[in-house]
């Protein structure tokens, strides 16, 4: 009777065992479907810019700058020129440019991104790959037909 129980008791421990390593394992696939992270921007075979993206206590997604990276010949601009308001004349670096975003699954619409370069705040909804690792955000002014579409790389 006393091999009876050790071997339940073994057998209760790898069931514990397994459900520990399947719940890991979808937690890990979870976080990669997460628009959350670093992420890159890339213009002309160039790394333009290193942004964060965080989901705010209303559940929305938002992004500010890392890093901006001017190219060869390029003006830097250090301050949001153009931006209004409580924008106005903040430094790019830390600057809180995406907001509003809402998420259903891969999908998040309905928010707002300022370009710092010019102060224009534009509607914009964004789109995570199945892979987790491409977030394309698609921004424009009036009508989405007569937008323009960028493509983030995930960092980390």
């Amino acid at each position: 009777m006393g091999a009876l129980k050790q071997g339940r008791w073994i057998s209760d421990l790898a069931k514990l065992l397994l459900l520990g390593w399947l719940m890991g394992c979808s937690m890990a696939w979870a976080q990669t479907k997460s628009p959350v992270g670093v992420w890159k921007y890339y213009e002309d075979e160039q790394v333009r810019g290193v942004f964060e993206t965080w989901i705010d206590k209303s559940g929305r997604l938002n992004a500010k700058v890392v890093r901006w990276f001017f190219r060869a010949g390029e003006t830097p601009r250090r301050t949001c020129v153009g931006c209004l308001g409580s924008r106005a004349g903040k430094k790019i670096t830390g600057l809180h440019f995406l907001w509003g975003l809402k998420g259903k699954g891969l999908n998040w619409s309905g928010g707002e991104m300022l370009d710092p370069m010019s102060g224009f705040i534009f509607n914009c909804r964004a789109k995570l790959n199945e892979q987790g690792n491409l977030l394309t955000i698609h921004y424009y002014w009036g009508l989405s037909a007569l937008g323009k579409t960028i493509e983030w790389y995930r960092v980390k």
